[in-house]
């Protein structure tokens, strides 16, 4: 992420760079690294102002075109976390249309951890001048390199880079995934930036997409699994906000009809597995004794890092079922269809596949199993997940 944000600054000023993605992934890191390695950059933290309005906006930038005027030299302008300025996205068309006008070469980075949000502002006003970065959670080949992760420590504890120092003592661990990375999420990044009826459903329908993370789980059963009354249309929404948040999604059936795609049963996808296991409430060595939860652990765990890969390059992820067969996961590019089926080492359940080639016999298919004795080995296809993805 750090060569394709400093290749792009490399170029002549066209573009805003937006940087964005789930907390604690390194957005921030990435840019301070950016600041520290090179000249004329300007780093501002929302955080840092005591006030947030889109008056601050315009005094950095009048900073920065000091600098300018004063070096002669073009600058690099960085706002982190900018979606908690109300109208940040008016203020930054302002600005960078003057700079436009008046051939004023500052080039401007913004990050923020909610994709959609930002880019649905980014769209408002100020569609044609930005293109994007999205940095996903880390994927198991990243943490294995990085930190020596084995693959079930992966499946149980995710790809959040912060966390890897508390994994030896779980409670502080799972703390800091509640506390730090959940709380923040639903209550910075959805509730105080989009207008909530029912915090308290929000908060449900969050812990109800973690805990069955690789279930199909009908609008019907979420409401009755609900404490909190709402109606399937707001809960509809809540995971569209969760998906926004890059917290979980509620993938569809595959079909083709995108209506009834949309109507269809969601099957709940968290972004990454730490949201799952940290609300399990159970120590890694119990849930890698219980087979059953294990098993959805693991098939999560795939799911988790194929919608990190279709996010990042505007694939759709989804699933196929017709009655009582059933193919895990399916990604649709646009021009190629690919149908994954994941077997855990205790499952045994029958696969889908072969109805799933007959409705489609354009559509290119495997297993991902967790011993590897059927299909592509988990680890291995974790390791080469663009590889396999591109056949």
């Amino acid at each position: 992420m750090y060569h394709v944000l400093e290749k792009r600054l490399e170029r002549p000023r066209k573009f805003i760079q937006l940087l964005t993605g789930p907390r604690q992934t390194g957005k921030t890191t990435i840019v301070l690294d950016y600041l520290n390695s090179h000249e004329n950059t300007s780093y501002f933290s929302v955080d840092d102002f005591t006030i947030r309005t889109a008056e601050r906006i315009d005094d950095s930038w009048d900073v920065v075109r000091r600098k300018l005027k004063a070096t002669g030299k073009g600058q690099i302008l960085i706002f982190d976390e900018l979606q908690k300025i109300k109208d940040w996205n008016e203020a930054v068309k302002r600005n960078w249309d003057r700079d436009t006008r008046e051939g004023n070469d500052i080039k401007v980075v913004i990050t923020g951890s909610s994709r959609l949000m930002l880019q649905r502002k980014m769209g408002e006003s100020l569609l044609g001048r930005f293109q994007v970065i999205f940095a996903p959670h880390w994927s198991y080949k990243e943490m294995h390199e990085a930190f020596g992760f084995s693959y079930d420590q992966y499946v149980f504890f995710g790809g959040y880079p912060g966390a890897i120092d508390l994994i030896g003592d779980e409670r502080e661990w799972r703390g800091y995934i509640n506390n730090s990375i959940i709380e923040p999420v639903l209550s910075q990044d959805i509730l105080m930036l989009t207008p909530i009826d029912k915090p308290a459903l929000l908060r449900q329908v969050a812990d109800l997409s973690s805990l069955y993370s690789g279930q199909i789980l009908s609008y019907n059963k979420m409401q009755g699994q609900l404490q909190e009354a709402g109606n399937l249309t707001t809960i509809v929404n809540y995971l569209d906000l969760l998906d926004e948040a890059c917290f979980s999604a509620g993938l569809q059936n595959y079909s083709i009809g995108k209506l009834s795609e949309r109507t269809s049963i969601p099957k709940l996808q968290v972004y990454c597995n730490a949201l799952f296991s940290a609300r399990l409430n159970k120590n890694y060595s119990s849930v890698r004794d219980d087979s059953v939860t294990w098993g959805r652990l693991f098939e999560s765990s795939i799911g988790s890092e194929l919608i990190s890969y279709t996010r990042s390059n505007d694939f759709k992820l989804l699933y196929w079922r017709d009655k009582s067969k059933e193919v895990d996961f399916v990604i649709d590019t646009g021009s190629k269809l690919i149908g994954i089926e994941v077997k855990s080492a205790h499952s045994n359940k029958a696969s889908g596949l072969a109805a799933f080639r007959k409705a489609y016999p354009e559509a290119n298919t495997f297993i991902v199993s967790e011993s590897g004795i059927e299909g592509i080995k988990a680890e291995e296809f974790s390791e080469n997940i663009e590889s396999f993805l591109s056949l």
